[in-house]
């Protein structure tokens, strides 16, 4: 907590909101706020799909690694397992996350939510299978490193195509639709597991997002992701 104290005060912050001042207005009211920012959401198509499709991605990878794996695991007896594929996930999401500066200046937008939405697809084939360790790990650095960017990605977006004043509504929509499908995955997950297994459901739910993800990948409206900012 210190570090992230010392941090964040080296942080530079525009002075964009206060530009912006006269043009927020603080009396609107919760729904009224929330409302506003789904429009302004809407009214972008990329963005919107982009948003969707992290929601769906956060369903089924978030209940991956709370509910799935340890399920799994605790069934085989081998919690060291279930720390090196976690692990092994967590460092794939660190890796790109931290390289999304680099990615976004070497590649366009659309190319890496492609490329994201494929290494998560791509990923989770295998992992449905539950393989031996070693292959298990290395599909979990795969998964990582495609959930990577796609958090860095959607904020930028939302800075650069959406006026500063109104900013905090999309920010709000997005981060409410978030922190719900993690939990509502891991509850679906979690019953299901109970009733039918952790193999079925966890194919089934892989299933679904593949097909949602090509869905998503082969939208034209995606070709929008590399318009020039805006502010």
């Amino acid at each position: 907590f210190i570090l992230a104290i010392v941090l964040i005060s080296m942080l530079h912050v525009g002075d964009l909101g206060l530009e912006h001042r006269e043009e927020i207005n603080d009396q609107e009211k919760f729904w009224t706020s929330t409302l506003r920012g789904l429009q302004v959401l809407k009214s972008d198509k990329a963005m919107y799909y982009l948003t969707i499709s992290i929601v769906f991605l956060a369903m089924v990878y978030l209940p991956t690694e709370s509910v799935v794996l340890p399920k799994y695991f605790s069934d085989i007896d081998d919690p060291r397992g279930l720390g090196y594929v976690l692990s092994s996930m967590a460092l794939g999401g660190i890796a790109t996350t931290l390289a999304y500066p680099k990615l976004v200046k070497h590649f366009k937008k659309r190319s890496i939510v492609i490329g994201a939405l494929a290494a998560t697809s791509l990923a989770m084939i295998p992992m449905t299978f539950f393989p031996p360790l070693g292959l298990f790990v290395l599909a979990g650095f795969l998964l990582g490193l495609g959930w990577g960017p796609m958090n860095p990605l959607m904020n930028s977006m939302v800075q650069q195509r959406v006026a500063p004043h109104i900013q905090g509504r999309v920010f709000g929509v997005q981060t409410s639709l978030f922190y719900a499908s993690g939990p509502i995955g891991m509850f679906v997950t979690g019953v299901s597991v109970d009733a039918f297994g952790v193999r079925p459901v966890y194919i089934a739910a892989v299933s679904i997002l593949i097909v949602f993800q090509l869905f998503i990948m082969f939208l034209p409206d995606l070709h929008d992701l590399d318009r020039e900012a805006q502010y």
